[in-house]
């Protein structure tokens, strides 16, 4: 009885054949959505095949802004190889995730009056800091010398409570600047040979002046 062929056996010709049960997402909150699909591709040269169907930074089918970033491939069968493809992005219409948070910061001051304690010569202690992350994916080069006051924001900014030591107000004051809404962290990850770029934007808001 003769050997049936890869295509009689397989069921499809020389386009990726996405396999049964062959789909692994996550989608992150804190970070990048990632997926894995496995492909059953038919082809006497797999190099030349994965290079063509999956080549790095290419967009995926169906699954919004997310980009190819890696892949590998086994033999199983004759010339049919299942291949694992790696990706990258954002899941959705569109391409930004916005993460509004706080973190507590401290300091330390000289004579000040505070709300519970009254007089004192010296303190330190808490307050709380704003926090903005947004995350994005982008096929135009990001510029990336612009000063961390003068960057525009990839979204929009929560409103802020108004400065936490004003009541009392201290006597000695040290002012910040950059002040507001700073971008204080510009990442940038690439995909080699592609023009794509995922971006993470970690904004911080800093008020005018603190107690010194």
């Amino acid at each position: 009885m003769p050997t049936p062929s890869a295509v009689e056996t397989y069921g499809f010709g020389t386009t990726p054949f996405l396999k049964e049960g062959g789909v692994r997402f996550k989608r992150s909150e804190q970070g990048w959505d990632t997926v894995t699909l496995e492909y059953y591709g038919y082809t006497t040269n797999p190099g030349v095949y994965a290079d063509l169907h999956f080549a790095a930074g290419s967009m995926l089918t169906d699954w919004g802004f997310m980009y190819v970033t890696e892949v590998d491939f086994s033999l199983d069968g004759s010339d049919v190889y299942l291949f694992n493809v790696q990706g990258k992005g954002l899941r959705g219409t569109q391409p930004l995730k916005r993460t509004v948070g706080q973190q507590a910061q401290s300091y330390s001051t000289g004579a000040v009056t505070l709300p519970v304690g009254g007089a004192v010569s010296s303190a330190q202690g808490l307050y709380i800091q704003p926090t903005c992350v947004f995350q994005y994916v982008t096929t135009t080069e990001p510029v990336y010398n612009i000063e961390p006051q003068d960057r525009t924001p990839a979204g929009s900014l929560p409103s802020v409570a108004s400065n936490p030591f004003t009541t009392p107000e201290p006597t000695t004051k040290i002012y910040n600047y950059p002040n507001g809404w700073v971008c204080e962290n510009f990442e940038v990850e690439t995909i080699a040979g592609a023009t794509v770029w995922m971006v993470t934007e970690s904004w911080n808001y800093r008020y005018e002046w603190m107690p010194g």
